[in-house]
C-alpha cells in the first residue's frame, strides 16, 4: 500500500510539472522599438539592468508558484484517493466487526487513514494555498511591470501619470521613469513563503484517533441489572 501511495505521489508530481510547463511556456522575446529616445549610456545601462532583474524575478515567482500549486494539487488528490479507499475498508470492517475482519484489510485502513491525515494537513502547515496565491500575484505584477518598461522604450512615455486624466499619454523623462521602476521593484520585492507549525499538533490529535475501538463487555442494561441485583433488600417494617 505504501508503494502504491509513493507511485501515486511521484506520478502526480510528474503530471503537475508537465501541465505547469505547458501553461507557462516561455514568452517570445521582443526587441524594443527605437522611438527616437536618446538616453545617456548610464540610463541605457540602468534600463537594461532593470529589465534583466524583472525577468529574473518573473522566473523566480513562476517557479515558486508552480511549486506550491503542484504540492497543493498533489495533497488534495492523494487525500481524496486515500479517503475513498479508507471509507471502503471501513465499510467492510464495520460489517464484519473488528474481531472477524482480515488483518490485511485493517492494515490498509490504518495506512490510508494515516495518509488522509498526513496529506490533508500538509497544505495547512506549509500554507500552499496562500503562498501559491501570493506568488501568482507577484508573478503577474512583474509581468505588467516588464510590459510597462518595454512600452516606455517603444513610446517614450506612460499612461496614468496624471490622476486627473488616467488614460492620457504623457511623455516622461528617462531618469524619472528609472526611479519610478526602482520604486515599483522595491514594493514588489517579497518572498511569499509562510508556515503554520501549530497545525502539527492537529496531526498528533488525529493520529490518536486511529485506535481500534475496545470490545464492549456488557450493555448498559446489563450493568443496570447487576446494580439492582447487588442492592440490599429493604428491611421489613416493624
Amino acid at each position: 500500500m505504501l508503494i502504491l501511495i509513493g507511485l501515486g505521489y511521484f506520478s502526480l508530481e510528474w503530471y503537475a510539472d508537465k501541465t505547469a510547463n505547458n501553461w507557462l511556456s516561455p514568452q517570445k522575446e521582443l526587441s524594443p522599438v527605437d522611438n527616437g529616445l536618446k538616453p545617456g549610456p548610464s540610463d541605457r545601462a540602468r534600463l537594461a539592468e532593470q529589465l534583466n532583474e524583472i525577468q529574473s524575478r518573473i522566473n523566480r515567482y513562476s517557479a515558486m508558484m508552480v511549486f506550491f500549486y503542484k504540492h497543493y494539487y498533489m495533497s488534495i488528490s492523494l487525500t481524496s484517493a486515500s479517503a475513498l479507499v479508507a471509507g471502503i475498508c471501513l465499510f467492510f470492517i464495520s460489517k464484519l466487526g473488528w474481531e472477524k475482519a482480515n488483518n490485511a484489510l485493517i492494515n490498509v485502513f490504518i495506512v490510508t487513514s494515516s495518509a488522509v491525515i498526513y496529506f490533508g494537513d500538509l497544505p495547512g502547515i506549509f500554507k500552499h494555498d496562500e503562498s501559491s496565491a501570493a506568488s501568482r500575484d507577484l508573478y503577474l505584477e512583474h509581468i505588467s511591470l516588464r510590459n510597462e518598461v518595454r512600452s516606455y522604450l517603444a513610446t517614450g512615455g506612460t499612461i496614468g501619470g496624471d490622476p486627473a486624466k488616467p488614460d492620457a499619454f504623457s511623455p516622461t523623462e528617462t531618469n524619472r521613469f528609472i526611479h519610478y521602476v526602482d520604486k515599483k521593484m522595491a514594493e514588489l520585492n517579497k518572498i511569499p513563503i509562510a508556515f503554520d507549525a501549530t497545525r502539527i499538533t492537529g496531526i498528533e490529535r488525529n493520529l490518536e484517533r486511529l485506535t481500534v475501538p475496545e470490545k464492549v463487555t456488557s450493555s448498559p442494561k446489563a450493568v443496570q441489572t447487576k446494580k439492582l441485583m447487588a442492592s440490599p433488600k429493604p428491611s421489613p417494617t416493624q
